[in-house]
């Protein structure tokens, strides 16, 4: 009976010990099985969010293949009536879905074309001023942007974009939003402003004598009847202004684009934006490709 006594307790601990073993392996289970679940959830994300970056850099091949559609039809005019100009909502394509917006960038007043300090054209430099008034903003950014921008720091201006910017005196966020819609930095000097797509304010910096009120009335109907060529911008013009226009900073047609793509697949998000660059007689090529 003793002997039974004692192996009582050895019993009691021993289903103690496989009962606290089965719940250290069930917790070790279940931890393992969360960790492959979660390997499992971010593998399956990186794959959406990879299938989502393709469908956005198909949108860009979208662009390309519209300039170089028009390019193959000869088509000799860019104006904003065109499809083209017309935002594309998100349509389902290739298991997921994908949308976008093509701009002219040369309907905005290109940074790149302000000499630099030393240079003795200033033309471009009373443009950017006028640009300036139009926005209502100070005419000392002018002065302000003018005293930084040296030949070294071109590069990082056209990498960077207006976003560059920031570290010139005046240049406060409030600033940079408002010039945004109006100026771009495109890798070439001496691009001309599409008076086919500019906005009033730029066509405004681009004529001396022209007003911004004067350029709404010129362009008021130009996406149903675009110029055809400058000449014919001109003669719209108010007389006081029609002497003083630079025929060669003015076009009906431009080189550079800006295609903005945005899609999703699954839990995938992705965006992307893209200068393009018509070449004549070849597929446009991308100047350069980040995300907003």
């Amino acid at each position: 009976m003793s002997s039974a006594r004692r192996l009582r307790p050895d019993r009691g601990v021993a289903l103690l010990l496989a009962l606290l073993v089965t719940a250290l392996c069930a917790i070790l289970a279940s931890a393992v099985l969360w960790r492959v679940d979660l390997w499992l959830t971010q593998v399956e994300v990186l794959h959406d969010a990879r299938q989502a970056q393709r469908l956005a850099l198909g949108g860009v091949d979208w662009g390309r293949a519209v300039l170089w559609e028009r390019d193959r039809n000869q088509v000799s005019v860019d104006y904003l009536g065109e499809p083209w100009a017309t935002r594309v909502p998100q349509i389902p394509v290739a298991g997921g879905e994908v949308g976008g917006q093509m701009f002219d960038e040369q309907a905005r007043f290109n940074l790149a074309s302000l000499p630099r300090a030393g240079a003795d054209d200033d033309a471009a430099w009373q443009a950017y001023g006028r640009l300036l008034e139009a926005l209502g903003l100070p005419p000392a950014l002018a002065a302000a942007l003018r005293a930084r921008l040296s030949p070294s720091a071109t590069p990082r201006l056209i990498l960077s974009g207006t976003g560059s910017l920031d570290g010139v005196p005046g240049y406060s966020a409030p600033v940079l939003e408002r010039l945004r819609a109006f100026v771009t930095v495109l890798p070439e000097t001496g691009t001309a402003v599409n008076v086919n797509t500019a906005s009033a304010e730029v066509l405004a910096a681009m004529v001396p004598g022209l007003t911004p009120g004067d350029a709404r009335a010129v362009i008021a109907r130009r996406a149903v009847e675009p110029f055809i060529n400058v000449g014919a911008f001109i003669t719209r013009l108010p007389e006081a202004a029609q002497g003083r226009v630079r025929p060669d900073a003015l076009a009906v047609r431009s080189r550079y684009f800006r295609v903005d793509t945005f899609a999703k697949f699954g839990r995938g998000r992705a965006a992307l934006s893209a200068l393009l660059q018509r070449q004549a007689g070849a597929w446009p090529s991308i100047v350069w490709m980040r995300t907003p």
